[in-house]
Formats: structure tokens, C-alpha cells, sequence
């Protein structure tokens, strides 16, 4: 299948808050190519924005690509059908429509990660009806979502500590927070597509031994890449047309608004409660929710044309590092200071020290905030803590090509909150002629651990750099997400790695979600079917603090392994069933 067009598309105009900036520069642009022919008109009904585009064709431009982020980016943002499934787009509405924003959005009502992968590897159920529901918090006679609260009340405490508040707080690769200049902390979370959640429920993925006798026996399916009952990963489950993609997670930054922010119509708003290791956070003497606003997104999809390196958009909020977008543009961005401060951007390495205006050279994070455990910022979410902002700005640029296609999505979403978003790139598979060449004299590509094939050429990529300055803050320079994501596979022996890298490529997934997969016999580390010796040593070995979920904190009281986990251990010695 091929990416949703609408060829006959009229230019777009401006309506309220206009963005006289985007509009100039969508009118070069135009000057010189036939970009407006292609933009799918998001207010149109008619044109089924609500629809996620399926693939592209091989050898599609970088510009398609582009435009394929932006389509997806619009479909899951699309109003959710109040009282329906998790990400039934409401078909009524468009995105443009002034009420669009008071509504949950598609990607919003979508399954989170902590209600896949369970304590104990306990059966996530079904998507429409999951066996851990999404926690709320009643307030003045509604019921609001609670953040970093993933359990039900009597296994609260076990599965907060076990990772909650790391997901919550704290970046991926860094395990640091990140404070805007309001000095309030900024919220992670991780999200599914019902083809994602299908595939891990249908063959029971979501246990660690599962996914290992599967790799051992040469039975493990691999992600949907469609999502329709016809695809190996789907096991012949039909789900609706709205959620017929394949898989996909979806991971979002939360920036905690001011009074002035939420009036300015420039954020994708919720209002939240949010739980640490003291209970739900109270953070008004009213009782009133956190209002959020949204400020970056990942987008990870599998399509039936980028096996190789799955496809990646990222987007962040135009207020995040910059000023002056549209009307009621902030003084300030959000994440740095301005050039009028004794600290103006740009940083090298992407953020400054948070004692000091030192740049970093981007080789280490050691002097980014203190990463937040069930101790440290127990008020981080409700109190200003102004000695832990570090000030950010981007690494690398966005492109001429980019922020083009960006001004003309941005110009046909004027008078919502979505035309203050940017796409800042996308990642997919490309041909030797298209890799750009990288810092170390290479074309751009996946690592991969196959020895005989170290330049990865059966995996080139279109791009050697793609961050995002809210998730990836302190990790921008010479990086994009699938230097990481490259080491992401389902539970594999060690004789399936080369320097950490699976050697068949069959298993490089790109989703470290796999590895958040449970043992439903905690006390068997090693996954050998029997508590004996291996365990014992492999706790020893692993004795004292450990980041994320950790298979050796038995009892996972919250990231450490100790006397506890050999306890159990030895109480649960023999074999397990």
C-alpha cells in the first residue's frame, strides 16, 4: 500500500493566530516546487485524515517520508470517539475543529506500557478490556488520570518500584530529569497500538520465558507490520480499520503549564495527577489536577517497507528551544533561558552544567540532574526546584526541506494548538546513493552484530542524527535513537549477541519494550526453568543499585538487589512451575 494523497488540495489559509512566518515561507517553497499538491487537508472530513497512512513504496523521497510523519502525527492526534475503544477516532470531528483540543486524542486512550508487561508476567488481557485499567483520581465530581501510578492498589508499591517512577521522571539513556525554566519537572510515558499490545497478548511475549524458548525453539514471530488478521504477528485477530497498522509505541513529554501557557492556546493540554513514592501529589491547596501540556512525541512504526530500521518521526513543541512561532509566542522557550541571559543558548553538547553555564562537550552526562528515585524530588512535580535546570538547545539543525513540509502543516492547522509542533525528521531505510555520510567517515546505518558486515550496508538509513531536545536532552550530539534501539531484541543467549548486537538481524527490533517483559518465577533469573546455584551467583553478581527493571531484584523493592532477593531465592530453591 502507498501513503493517503490528496492531489487537488487548495492552499491552505490562515485563520486565527496566524503564522505569518510559516505562511512566507510555504509561498517560497511553492515558488519553487509543487509541494501544496500533496497536503492532505486535516479539516476535511471528507478525506478521512483520521485514517493512519499504511507504507510508503521502496525508494520513496525524504520528503514523502516527511509527509508520512506529518499524516501519521495528524491521524493520532485526531479527537477520540468519546465512550469508544482505545484510539477510535471520532469521525464527527477533525483536528480542526475548536473543540478538537478539549478531547482525549487517539494515541491517548491507547494502552500503556506498564499494563502490558506486568509483576510476575501476569496476562495483560484483552485490548478493550485490560487487566490492569488506567488508575484516576476523583476531583469536584470527574475522575482524572493518575501518572506513575501503573498497578492496582494492593500491588501499588511493588510495581512503583520496580520502574514507575524511572518511566515518569527520568530520560532514557541518561536516567537524568529534565526541568524547564519554571524549574518543574517535565513527565515521560511510553503508549502501544492495538497491533503492539495484539501481537505481545497473542503470543504471550509479555513472559520472559516465553520469548526465550521462542528465540531457542526458532519460533518467534515477529512485530505485525500491518496490523490486519492476514499478518503472522496479528495470530488472526481482526481489530478495526483505525487500528490496522503495524506495530507501533508511541513515547510523549509533558511540560507542566503556567496560567499564562494554558491561555495562550499553543499546547495539546490534559489535566493529571500524578503519584510518587509518598502517594498521589496534591499540588494545590484546592485539590485541583496538574494542568500538562504536551511537548514532544516519538513515533515508532513498523510498515511493510522498513523492516530494516522501522520508521521514526519525532516532534517536539516550536516553544521548546525557540521563540517568536505565531501569535502569543513566549518570551522565553521553554528549556532555555533566550539570548538576553548571562547563559544563552547554543550549548555544546546540547545543555549546560546545572550549577554553572559550563558547556559540556556531549561525551557525558555526569553533570545533569540528579536522576529521581522514591527518595530524591519527592516534591519534584508540585514544588520549583530552580538549582536543577540545566539549559538546552539543539544539536543539530532542522533542515530547509524540513521546516518547509513543517510550515505547511503548520499553516493548514492554524487556529488549533497543532500548528505550534514541529516534526523535526524522520528515520527509515535508505539506498547507498541516499546515506549521508556520518562523523565516522561511514554511510549512515544500523549497527549490527554481524562481524563479517561492520559497515551495516544491507542496513543504510537516511540520517546519521535524530534526537529530540526533550527526551534526549543530554545525549544530542552525534547520536539518533537507533544507536540505542539497535541493541533491542527479545530475550536472547549470549551466543546470539556480538558485542552486544544480535548477530541475526531477524531479532533486532528496535523496541526495548520487549526486555520490560516479567518472569513469572522472579526467583529463576537465568530463565533455566529450576532456582539453583546460577541465580544465587548471578544476585551476588549484581549486588547493590540497578537502573530500570532489573530481573535480579527478585522482590523489586525498587532497584536494589540485596539480601532480600537471596532470600527468596533460597525459599523458592528447586524447580519452577
Amino acid at each position: 500500500m502507498t501513503c493517503r494523497k490528496i492531489q487537488n488540495a487548495a492552499v491552505p489559509t490562515l485563520g486565527l493566530g496566524s503564522l505569518l512566518g510559516a505562511t512566507s515561507l510555504v509561498l517560497a517553497v511553492h515558488a519553487q516546487s509543487s509541494l501544496l499538491a500533496a497536503i492532505p487537508d486535516p479539516c476535511d472530513l471528507t478525506e478521512d485524515g483520521w485514517l493512519m497512512p499504511m507504507d510508503l513504496d521502496e525508494g520513496a523521497s525524504n520528503e514523502e517520508w516527511l509527509r508520512f510523519g506529518w499524516e501519521s502525527f495528524i491521524a493520532m492526534n485526531w479527537p477520540h470517539q468519546p465512550g469508544g475503544q482505545g484510539g477510535e477516532p471520532n469521525k464527527n470531528l477533525s483536528i480542526c475543529d475548536s473543540i478538537a483540543p478539549d478531547f482525549d486524542t487517539a494515541w491517548y486512550t491507547y494502552n500503556q506500557k506498564m499494563q502490558l508487561f506486568q509483576t510476575n508476567a501476569t496476562a495483560p488481557g484483552q485490548w478493550s478490556n485490560p487487566t490492569l485499567p488506567v488508575p484516576t483520581h476523583e476531583y469536584d465530581g470527574d475522575e482524572y488520570r493518575i501518572f506513575g501510578m501503573p498497578a492496582k492498589a494492593s500491588s501499588f508499591i511493588d510495581e512503583l518500584l520496580a520502574g514507575a517512577p524511572i518511566d515518569l521522571f527520568d530520560e532514557a539513556g541518561s536516567n537524568a530529569p529534565l526541568f524547564d525554566q519554571n524549574g518543574k519537572i517535565v513527565l515521560f510515558e511510553i503508549y502501544v497500538n492495538e497491533s503492539f499490545w495484539t501481537y505481545i497478548q497473542q503470543f504471550q511475549y509479555y513472559d520472559r520465558l516465553i520469548q526465550k524458548n521462542a528465540v531457542a525453539d526458532d519460533a518467534f514471530v515477529g512485530f505485525p507490520m500491518t496490523g490486519q488478521a492476514s499478518d503472522p504477528g496479528m495470530n488472526g485477530v481482526e481489530i478495526p480499520d483505525y487500528a490496522q497498522q503495524g506495530a507501533m509505541s508511541v513515547k510523549v513529554s509533558w511540560k507542566q503549564l503556567t496560567d499564562e501557557e494554558v491561555e495562550s492556546d499553543r499546547f495539546y493540554t490534559r489535566e493529571v495527577y500524578y503519584r510518587n513514592s509518598n502517594g498521589i501529589s496534591i499540588c494545590s491547596d484546592g485539590g485541583e489536577p496538574v494542568t500538562i501540556g504536551l511537548i514532544g512525541m516519538h513515533i515508532l512504526r513498523l510498515t511493510p517497507n522498513t523492516g530494516s530500521t522501522w520508521f521514526w518521526s519525532t516532534f517536539e513543541h516550536v516553544d521548546n528551544v525557540t521563540v517568536g512561532h505565531g501569535a502569543n509566542a513566549p518570551a522565553t522557550p521553554s528549556l532555555n533561558p533566550g539570548l538576553g541571559s548571562d547563559c544563552p543558548p547554543p550549548y555544546a553538547g546540547g545543555y549546560t552544567c546545572v550549577d554553572s553555564c559550563t558547556n559540556t562537550n556531549g561525551s557525558s552526562v555526569g553533570c545533569a540532574p540528579e536522576e529521581v528515585t522514591e527518595t530524591s524530588y519527592p516534591d519534584g512535580v508540585c514544588e520549583p526546584l530552580m538549582d536543577n535546570i540545566p539549559n538546552v538547545s539543539r544539536v543539530v539543525p532542522i533542515s530547509t526541506e524540513i521546516e518547509a513540509v513543517n510550515a505547511e502543516y503548520q499553516a493548514v492547522l492554524a487556529g488549533t494548538p497543532w500548528a505550534f509542533y514541529k516534526q523535526i525528521n524522520t528515520l527509515q531505510p535508505a539506498s547507498l546513493e541516499d546515506a549521508p555520510i556520518c562523523s565516522d567517515g561511514n554511510a549512515a546505518h544500523v549497527p549490527n552484530g554481524n562481524p563479517a558486515d561492520d559497515y551495516g550496508l544491507s542496513n543504510l538509513m537516511n540520517t546519521c542524527d535524530l534526537t529530540n531536545t526533550s527526551m534526549e536532552t543530554y545525549t544530542q550530539a552525534d547520536t539518533s535513537c537507533i544507536s540505542c534501539h539497535a541493541y533491542a531484541t527479545p530475550v536472547l543467549a549470549d551466543d546470539q549477541k556480538y558485542n552486544g548486537l544480535p548477530i541475526n538481524t531477524e531479532y533486532q527490533v528496535f523496541t526495548f519494550l520487549m526486555s520490560d517483559a516479567k518472569n513469572n518465577c522472579p526467583s529463576d533469573i537465568n530463565l533455566s526453568g529450576y532456582v539453583n546455584i546460577h541465580d544465587i551467583l548471578y544476585v551476588l553478581d549484581n549486588w547493590g543499585y540497578c537502573e530500570g527493571y532489573c530481573i535480579a531484584d527478585v522482590d523489586q523493592d525498587g532497584h536494589y538487589i540485596d539480601v532480600n532477593d537471596l532470600l527468596l531465592v533460597l525459599r523458592d530453591w528447586g524447580a519452577c512451575e
